[in-house]
């Protein structure tokens, strides 16, 4: 059972970066002449609007927001495949809609955690953040302490509809998302309903065709496995005529669940880094960075790459090269360590993305078989906040509201109607196979696309979804561009059978102090057991020689008073 007093704990430290430059946009004078008095019905459709209120906002769910023109400052940061946000379609329609226009500030990706933390202590912010990733120490420090965000419980009570949904959806997410102050100082993010093919990120992608040309089967084991990487290296796998062109195994740093030791280290122990080097298991907190089952995993990897069965690359470049590996005019690649096919492979390449194939977790020479799962529904932190500059509170939660929508979600994650998607056929169906469709792709890109585009904006803001990918239609072959979605979703429930057996670790809200220590310890941890895989894995420690060094060095960053720590919290929380 959930505790009132405390439901949420970031158990990842807050990231670091370079501070960039940021820009913004000039105040505009000019009145929005487009001010359709319009409600959202439960079909998701527009109809005749009520009155507006004494502050000219209209009624909770009706648009526009507005009665006359108002304008909100915004923090926002642009990604690199999002063009100009100041300029983007997403922003124009709502401002159509809404009646709000925005005063952007906008921030590269690249340091916008730091640029924000230097606004914030300024006191030099503006009305509303969006995309700021509030971790839930921050919601405590900026909220409950500093009062620089506003409370939203009463305004969500009064004017938010789709939000509401997604809390009667899934009620466990309201307490999530409440302080131990009992109040809401932000709105996080959850894609597509909570459970969708990220609640196991961990997977491998094998070219098949490159199985079929060296005669072999998808392996299942650690020692079919590295038969397989050793035939891939040696057999001229894809059959150009070249022996030495093939790259067995790679992967990228510093992008989603690409590391390649994280689904391999799987087949020896239980390893989920994004856990913080924790696990629970019937009310029991343990550490996962200094298992037996973790040094075996390192021994094995580290004799895969010294036999060149891993891209030395694969330990150092980022997602931009891996996807230049992935769609080389002659396939190189064997396999890829990363969250979905698309981080490397262009899904529009029908063969080549069509070649590909997830494994099932692989056994370890102990039997142990096992991937990280996420069972249910979980948010932490806050990706929507308003500040106390904001003038017009009211309109800014229902601009959040929005964003909670279905309508909205698939605006602001697909793009827009008739040009990436459109109505579903008559008598299709979702990925279930059951429940009637609604929508279908006409235009579906991904990471490996390499494109710049005004039409959806992905991670730069997205907030609490409800369930929009089963409502498009799945109709001929899974592996059609248009079926994308459906199949990362069938590539995750196959996995779903051999999820490891341990509880999911839910979010607590700390206090500022006890957060602070917590977020002190977990990145020093972080830095030195990432840092240690790799050593290991390169030859550059020995797992032989130095594996009690590194225990060593875990003791001397006080892990077992991490873990002693974080199991008080969980007790003082859910026991």
């Amino acid at each position: 059972m959930f505790k009132k007093k405390a439901i949420a704990l970031l158990l990842t430290a807050a990231m670091v970066f370079s501070m960039t430059g940021c820009q913004k946009q000039e105040n505009t004078e000019e009145k929005n002449e487009t001010q359709p008095a319009s409600a959202v019905n439960e079909s998701g459709t527009v109809e005749e609007a009520g009155k507006f209120d004494e502050n000219g906002i209209s009624a909770p769910g009706e648009l526009p927001i507005c009665e006359e023109p108002i304008t909100i400052s915004v923090f926002v940061k642009e990604t690199a495949d999002i063009a100009d946000i100041t300029q983007h379609t997403v922003f124009k329609e709502l401002t159509e809609k809404t009646n709000i226009q925005f005063d952007f500030l906008v921030v590269p990706e690249d340091g916008a955690k730091e640029k924000l933390n230097m606004l914030l202590a300024s006191g030099d912010y503006p009305e509303v953040i969006m995309g700021g990733g509030f971790t839930n120490a921050d919601l405590v420090k900026y909220g409950t302490g500093e009062g620089i965000l506003i409370p939203l419980n009463d305004l969500i009570e009064k004017q938010c509809v789709n939000l509401k949904e997604r809390w009667a959806d899934n009620p466990q997410i309201k307490e999530m998302m409440t302080s131990p102050d009992g109040n809401i100082y932000g709105i996080p993010a959850m894609d597509s309903g909570g459970m969708p093919h990220g609640t196991i990120s961990y997977k491998l992608w094998m070219n098949t065709e490159w199985l079929k040309n060296v005669g072999m089967d998808m392996p299942e084991t650690t020692e079919e496995f590295r038969q397989v990487l050793q035939a891939f290296k040696e057999q001229d796998a894809n059959g150009n005529g070249d022996p030495n062109d093939e790259i067995p195994l790679s992967g990228a740093t510093g992008t989603w669940a690409a590391d390649i030791y994280l689904f391999l280290l799987n087949a020896f122990d239980y390893f989920n880094p994004d856990n913080g080097y924790l696990k629970l298991k019937d009310g029991k907190i343990s550490g996962t960075a200094d298992t037996e089952g973790l040094k075996k995993g390192l021994e094995y990897i580290s004799e895969l790459y010294a036999d060149g069965l891993i891209d030395p690359a694969a330990l150092t470049q980022d997602s931009s090269q891996l996807v230049a590996l992935g769609n080389k005019e002659d396939v190189v690649l064997g396999a890829a360590s990363c969250g979905h096919l698309g981080m490397f492979v262009n899904i529009e390449d029908g063969d080549r993305a069509k070649a590909y194939d997830n494994l099932l977790p692989l056994e370890g020479p102990d039997g142990y078989r096992g991937i990280p799962a996420q069972h249910g529904p979980q948010v932490s932190g806050a990706e929507f906040v308003i500040t106390d500059k904001c003038q017009n509170p009211e309109a800014a939660i229902k601009l959040a509201d929005l964003f909670c929508s279905e309508e909205w979600s698939v605006r602001t994650q697909v793009g827009i109607k008739g040009k990436q998607w459109d109505d579903a056929d008559e008598g299709t169906f979702g990925a279930d196979g059951e429940t009637p469709a609604t929508r279908k792709y006409l235009n579906l890109t991904t990471d490996a696309s390499n494109e710049t585009q005004d039409y959806k904006l992905g991670w730069v803001i997205r907030l609490l979804e409800p369930d929009w990918k089963t409502t498009f239609q799945v109709v001929g072959d899974i592996n059609e561009p248009g079926n994308y979605e459906a199949r990362l979703l069938q590539c995750t429930e196959k996995l779903r059978p051999y999820a490891a057996d341990v509880d999911d670790i839910p979010p607590f809200f700390l206090d500022e102090e006890t957060g602070t220590q917590i977020s002190s310890m977990k990145t020093a941890i972080d830095d030195y057991v990432r840092a240690s895989i790799v050593e290991f894995i390169t030859g550059e420690k020995s797992v032989e020689k130095d594996w009690d060094k590194y225990l060593a060095g875990l003791d001397k960053l006080q892990y077992s008073d991490y873990i002693a720590l974080n199991q008080k919290v969980y007790d003082d929380n859910y026991k």
